[in-house]
């Protein structure tokens, strides 16, 4: 696909995702040989779940067809973004209600995604795409039970 074909969900949720994707592996490049359980939470959360989740949920919205409504697509990146935006921030500063709304921010975001693709024609897209919400929407829970057990 050329970079002109490349719609809304994979310029929006590819772009951010890939920018999460370097920044984790700089600041990655700068933590020092003995980094924090915060530091290396941090790298690991932007590469794997603000990065690679995301570029995966825009490569699935735009490979599927599907209710293609911007609505959808922004309503996916925004609340994904300021959901993983708490997440981040409440770990940082040890606030667990940051937390927790944010993670409810982005299990919103995988049930708008969802909607988004109701209806899509059974491939192995729409399979892998709807892989990578159940990740999302399990490992969400798991991870603020697990930040809650932390402290």
């Amino acid at each position: 696909m050329t970079a002109k074909k490349m719609n809304l969900a994979q310029k929006l949720l590819g772009g951010v995702g890939g920018v999460a994707i370097v920044s984790g592996g700089v600041i990655s490049a700068f933590l020092p040989d003995q980094a924090s359980s915060y530091d290396t939470w941090l790298v690991a959360y932007l590469v794997l779940v603000v990065g690679v989740a995301q570029v995966v949920l825009g490569w699935g919205l735009s490979k599927l067809p599907t209710k293609k409504v911007a609505s959808y697509v922004y309503t996916v990146f925004l609340a994904f973004n300021f959901g993983n935006w708490l997440v981040v921030s409440g770990t940082l500063i040890s606030d667990q209600l940051l937390v927790y709304v944010g993670g409810a921010m982005i299990c919103f975001a995988m049930v708008v995604g969802l909607a988004a693709i109701r209806g899509a024609k059974r491939t192995p897209y729409l399979y892998a795409y709807i892989f990578m919400v159940a990740i999302i929407l399990v490992s969400t829970p798991v991870g603020l039970i697990l930040s809650t057990m932390r402290g």
